[in-house]
């Protein structure tokens, strides 16, 4: 790709502030402080929900042993699939909480919200990568990037279309907007996905006049960015030349009152997974919503094209490469959620499939690739306890309910009562760590 050859970003007088008041300080700190305190609560949660489940856990395997019903009876099936069902659910909901203890914990250590000021900026090039999504998406984005709070001349976008479908609408908007490009991948050239489109995007921005810029970022078609993005981003490039890569929040707009499908929840654990990754000197950027040196992705030969998660297996590639991925918490972009349960259900689906394609590249990869595996499985642990519980609560627990049959075995008065007060104290439990969230 040989796109530059120097890491000298910060040019001749550039202006680089703090990008937090001092009431924002404190906010943040105080938030920080919330967040230890739940690492008390979250422990008791976890106890209490323990005990919970350990004691119906015991009261069914001695049901079972006392039961004179043949192996394998439907009664008995109920019974433990919703057993099943309640501890994938209760993993899906107590891993977050997890997280939060840890990602706000003593070892946190956040970036500090920069600012570049004034016409003295990098050169950056914006990619917006789009594959047939309705139109109207993609110029609302398209619109959103190039009014940018940048320098006009210091900055470009470039659509990238892998659909060869949003041609027209572009050539209307380059009337508008001078500094928009429109490519597209045609016939056999489409190839490795979203991975592929990306570097046929870097080689495309390296063609146009003035050549590659210092700097590209990279949007979904879906996700808007903050007037000021690029001005937030690039200060952690200039300032740190070990920094390869920046990554952002993901933030949606589009949240259906009270997220009855914890579309949220989903987004906010990786996000301290993320953060995790940070503590230990390294990070995950998002597919979306970065910003990288073009020094560091020509170090690596561009976006890694071996798994269809593209965004985690390039910031691997870039930290073997002895690079820093940055990761900052702050919201910089604002994108939809999927507004049907069959979206919703189709995008557990990618990320699965995602998921499964990064270890299979990291177990075939390099040796620093490998050693990265096993972080990586521990931390999905919420992904895949996630999709049991959501498929069991969905399509299995409606089965349960019809089948007529009791979904808890229980013999004696005694053991309801036990299980009573081990719920009640479980939700005294949960209800202080929802207060601290609130």
């Amino acid at each position: 790709m040989n796109m530059l050859r120097d890491n000298k970003l910060k040019p001749t007088g550039v202006s680089i502030e703090p990008a937090e008041s001092q009431d924002e300080k404190h906010s943040r700190s105080v938030k920080v402080k919330v967040f230890r305190w739940q690492a008390v609560t979250a422990g008791l949660c976890l106890l209490a929900r323990s005990s919970v489940l350990y004691v119906w856990t015991m009261y069914t395997i001695r049901g079972l042993q006392q039961s004179d019903r043949p192996i394998f009876a439907l009664a008995d099936i109920v019974v433990c699939a919703f057993l099943f069902t309640e501890i994938a659910f209760t993993a899906y909901r107590l891993y977050p909480q997890h997280l939060h203890s840890i990602a706000y914990g003593p070892k946190a250590a956040f970036r500090p919200r920069l600012r570049i000021t004034g016409t003295q900026v990098p050169k950056v090039d914006v990619l917006i990568f789009y594959c047939g999504e309705e139109l109207s998406i993609l110029l609302d984005t398209a619109r959103a990037a190039c009014s940018l709070d940048y320098s006009q001349d210091k900055f470009r976008v470039s659509i990238l279309d892998d659909s060869n479908s949003a041609s027209e609408a572009i050539r209307v908007l380059q009337s508008h907007y001078p500094n928009i490009f429109y490519s597209a991948r045609k016939g056999k050239d489409k190839s490795w996905h979203k991975a592929g489109n990306i570097n046929h995007g870097l080689g495309f921005v390296a063609s146009l006049p003035g050549g590659p810029y210092e700097l590209v970022a990279g949007l979904d078609v879906d996700m808007i960015p903050e007037k000021g993005c690029l001005r937030r981003l690039a200060p952690h490039l200039c300032l740190d030349p070990k920094v390869g890569l920046v990554s952002s929040n993901q933030r949606f707009y589009n949240v259906p009152p009270r997220d009855p499908l914890g579309q949220l929840l989903q987004f906010d654990q990786l996000q301290f997974v993320r953060l995790l990754r940070k503590d230990f000197s390294s990070g995950l950027g998002a597919g979306t919503g970065w910003m990288a040196s073009c020094v560091a992705l020509d170090s690596i030969g561009g976006f890694a094209v071996d798994s269809i998660c593209e965004d985690f297996l390039t910031c691997v590639d870039v930290m073997e490469a002895g690079w820093t991925v940055a990761i900052l918490d702050e919201d910089l972009q604002w994108g939809l959620l999927p507004e049907s349960l069959n979206g919703h259900t189709k995008q557990i689906q990618r990320w699965t499939s995602a998921m499964l394609s990064f270890y299979q590249a990291l177990a075939s990869g390099s040796a620093k690739r490998r050693h990265q595996r096993g972080f990586q499985i521990a931390a999905d642990v919420s992904t895949i306890a996630y999709v049991l519980a959501m498929n069991l609560c969905y399509f299995g627990l409606p089965l349960m309910v019809l089948s007529g049959h009791p979904l808890v075995h229980i013999d004696r008065q005694d053991q309801l009562q036990t299980l009573i007060r081990l719920g009640f104290a479980d939700f005294v439990a949960q209800s202080a760590q929802g207060f601290l969230e609130s």
